[in-house]
């Protein structure tokens, strides 16, 4: 149909005429509604008006067939749209989503657990944030957080945890600071959290 389109398109109207009778003709029993749309294409120029021919001089029309054998070819194979790449990204990176890792604070470049300046989480990296951003968040239903705080904030740490960091920063004794925001309250302000 769509080399018979681009011979009326090109105004080789006899070329189009054989092409016509040779290779759509024997489709007219399946497809009669579009054989006989296809023979009205012969009285219309590419710059027409009328919209039941205009979408089919549409350029975008190829683009339409090449997504048309690109999902055939997919689903005779079975393959999947999206690469399996992404695939197999997805469903590690859910495992590790938190909502943390797309709240509005902005993060400071500190490894909590070193001295190095790179963040551990590689759902808030650059590179896997954007492909993050669609999977799930993750149902952790365990408590991994030993003797878990919450601060004013809302935030909850280890308490041990919070502790050891304040003093290794320097924050001064019977006070607590969070690492994300850094601001600073008494240790008095801690909430114990219990977790169900």
């Amino acid at each position: 149909m769509q080399e018979y389109i681009e011979l009326v398109r090109n105004g080789q109207r006899l070329p189009a005429i054989a092409y016509y009778r040779k290779h759509l003709v024997p489709f007219a029993q399946t497809h009669e509604e579009a054989i006989l749309k296809a023979a009205g294409l012969l009285a219309f120029k590419s710059d027409t008006e009328v919209e039941r021919y205009k979408d089919m001089f549409a350029k975008e029309s190829w683009q339409r067939l090449a997504s048309s054998f690109v999902l055939a070819h997919h689903t005779l194979y079975n393959v999947p749209t999206a690469p399996l790449l992404h695939i197999a990204l997805s469903a590690g990176l859910s495992a590790l989503k938190t909502p943390s890792c797309y709240s509005n604070v902005l993060r400071p470049p500190i490894n909590f657990y070193s001295d190095i300046s790179a963040s551990l989480c590689p759902v808030c990296s650059p590179e896997l944030n954007v492909l993050a951003r669609n999977v799930p968040y993750a149902q952790h239903v365990r408590n991994i957080v030993d003797d878990p705080v919450a601060l004013p904030n809302g935030r909850v740490y280890s308490q041990a945890n919070l502790e050891a960091w304040g003093h290794k920063q320097g924050v001064t004794p019977g006070k607590v600071r969070d690492p994300l925001t850094q601001e600073e309250w008494d240790s008095s302000a801690l909430r114990k959290v219990y977790v169900m």
